[in-house]
C-alpha cells in the first residue's frame, strides 16, 4: 500500500518475471529491501532477471533469480552461505554451531570494535533478513536459534561450490570427486560405503582446511586422521558408530580449532586432543564421555568447553578439571557438575574474568559437601559480578534450593539471562534481582507464590 507512485509499474512487472513463485518473490523482495528505492535501480533488477520465468514457470528461470540474489552478496556473505553446501538436504544448522564453525575456518575478522563473535552472529542474521536462508526456531527475542537451506538454494550452491573448489561432498548422490581436478579443500562425508571409501583413498587430502562426518554407516572404513594434517575444523557431530573409528593420530592435527564429537557414542575422550594447542572449541555435548584428561588445563586457546547434556542422560557427572583457572580465555562453560567437582576448581571458575556463559549442574541437597561447594561456587559467582558474564543457568535433579544467591553481590553489569531448572520453589524473589537489572531479558525462576511485591520488582526491570 505504501509503494511509491514512480515504482509501481516496476513493481508489477518485476513481479511478472517471478510467475508467482513465493520463494522468487521473496528472494527478489530481500534483493530490493536494500536498493535505494529509485527507478533506476529497480529496472536494472528488472533487466537482470531476464524472461526465463516471464515464459514460464521453470526451474532454469527460478535459478535465474537464485542466482542474481547470490550474485548482489558481498564476497564475505557469499563465502559464509557457500559453506552450508557442507549439511545435506533439511537439515537443522544450528546458529552458534555454524558461528564457531566460520570463526574456526578464518571466514570472520574483528570489525568496528565487534569481536569475531559478533561479527560471525550479524552475518548469520544478514543471510536471514536476506532470505538466503530460512529461520528455524525463532526465541523470545525474535532471533532465530537455527537456519535450514531451501532445496533449491541448496542445489545454487553446491554447484557454485564444486564449480569453485569450495566444497567437496561424498554420498547421497552427490560425489563430485571422480576425476576431479586440485586438492580438497573442505570434505562433507554425507554417506559412505565401499566404492567411496576407495575413492577417498586415492585422494589428496593433505590440504583439507575441514572434514564433516554426518554418516555412521562404514565409518571406521574412513581415511585416517594422519592424511588430514591441515585441518581447522573435525566434525563427527551424531555418529553413533564413531568409537569403531581409530582416532589415533588427532595428536597430529596443529591447526585444529573446532572439534565436535557431539552425539557421539564416545565414552573416552581421545587422549592426543590435549596436545591440540590452538583448539578453540571442544563439543562433547550428548557424549558418555564423564572424565576429562587433567592436562586438557594446557589448552590456554580454548574458548567453548561444552560437556554432557543433562536432558538426554538425566544428568550430568563431569568433574570441573582442577586447574581451569589457567583456560584463562574460556567464553562459555556447560555441563559441568559442582558436587561432584574438588572445592579447588569451583573456586578457579572465579578467575575465569572472559566467560560469558556459565551453566552447571548442582545436586546434593543437605549434605555438607553440599553447603561447601555451595558457598565455594557463591565465592566463584561474586568474582564474576564484575566481568563479563551474559548467562548463568543452574540445573539440579534434585530439589535444591538457591537461596545462597540472595548473596551474590556484585552482579554482573551485562547479565542478560538466569535460570534454574531444579524441582525447587523459591519463598520470594531472590534479594539481588532488582530493579538494577536492566540488562536482564530473560529470567526462569521458580517461586512458591507470586506477591504483589514480587511483581511489583519484576514489573520494574
Amino acid at each position: 500500500d505504501s509503494c511509491p507512485e514512480g515504482l509501481k509499474q516496476v513493481s508489477n512487472e518485476i513481479l511478472k518475471k517471478c510467475g508467482r513463485l513465493p520463494l522468487a518473490i521473496i528472494s527478489i523482495s530481500s534483493l530490493l529491501a536494500n536498493k535505494p528505492p529509485l527507478k533506476d535501480e529497480w529496472e536494472k533488477v528488472r533487466r537482470s532477471i531476464g524472461s526465463a520465468l516471464d515464459k514460464n514457470r521453470s526451474l532454469e528461470g527460478m535459478n535465474s533469480i537464485l542466482c542474481l540474489s547470490y550474485n548482489d552478496l558481498p564476497p564475505n556473505l557469499k563465502t559464509c552461505l557457500l559453506y552450508l553446501s557442507i549439511f545435506p538436504e533439511d537439515y537443522v544448522i544450528e546458529r552458534e554451531t555454524l558461528v564457531r564453525r566460520w570463526i574456526a575456518e578464518g571466514f570472520i575478522s574483528e570489525e568496528r570494535g565487534l569481536s569475531k563473535q559478533e561479527v560471525a552472529e550479524n552475518h548469520f542474521y544478514e543471510l536471514i533478513n536476506k532470505s538466503m536462508v530460512q529461520p528455524v526456531d525463532v526465541g523470545y527475542d525474535g532471533k532465530a536459534r537455527a537456519c535450514q537451506v531451501h532445496d533449491m538454494m541448496l542445489e545454487l550452491i553446491i554447484s557454485k561450490s564444486i564449480e569453485d573448489n569450495f566444497i567437496s561432498v561424498v554420498g547421497h548422490g552427490q560425489t563430485d570427486l571422480v576425476n576431479r581436478e586440485g586438492s580438497i579443500r573442505r570434505l562433507s562425508v554425507q554417506h559412505i560405503d565401499q566404492q567411496l571409501v576407495s575413492v577417498l583413498e586415492n585422494q589428496d587430502l593433505s590440504h583439507a582446511r575441514s572434514l564433516t562426518v554426518i554418516t555412521s554407516s562404514c565409518i571406521k572404513h574412513l581415511p585416517s586422521l594422519v592424511k588430514f594434517e591441515t585441518l581447522r575444523v573435525l566434525d563427527f557431530e551424531g555418529c553413533r558408530g564413531l568409537q569403531e573409528y581409530d582416532m589415533n593420530g588427532i595428536d597430529k592435527l596443529f591447526q585444529l580449532k573446532y572439534l565436535s564429537l557431539r552425539g557421539t557414542n564416545m565414552s573416552e575422550i581421545p587422549s592426543g586432543i590435549v596436545k591440540l594447542s590452538d583448539l578453540e572449541t571442544l563439543d562433547l555435548t550428548n557424549t558418555y564421555i564423564e572424565v576429562l584428561p587433567s592436562r586438557i588445563v594446557q589448552l590456554t586457546k580454548l574458548q567453548y568447553l561444552l560437556v554432557r547434556s543433562f536432558r538426554l542422560f538425566g544428568g550430568g557427572h563431569t568433574k570441573i578439571p582442577d586447574g581451569i583457572g589457567k583456560m584463562s580465555n574460556l567464553r562459555v562453560i556447560t555441563g559441568f557438575n559442582i558436587t561432584k567437582s574438588s572445592l579447588g576448581a569451583v573456586a578457579e571458575l572465579g578467575n575465569l574474568t572472559s566467560l560469558n556463559e556459565l551453566h552447571l549442574q548442582l545436586d546434593g541437597r543437605g549434605s555438607e559437601k553440599y553447603k561447601r561447594h555451595e558457598e565455594m561456587l557463591l565465592f566463584s559467582l561474586c568474582k564474576l559480578g564484575s566481568c563479563k558474564l551474559q548467562s548463568l543457568s543452574i540445573v539440579s535433579r534434585d530439589p535444591t534450593p538457591l537461596q545462597f544467591l540472595d548473596s551474590w553481590s556484585p552482579l554482573p553489569s551485562s547479565l542478560q539471562r538466569f535460570q534454574m531448572t531444579t524441582n525447587y520453589y523459591l519463598p520470594k524473589i531472590p534479594n539481588w534481582i532488582t530493579p538494577a537489572l536492566a540488562s536482564v531479558a530473560y529470567l526462569n525462576i521458580n517461586l512458591v507464590k507470586a506477591t504483589e511485591e514480587d511483581l511489583g520488582v519484576l514489573g520494574e526491570i
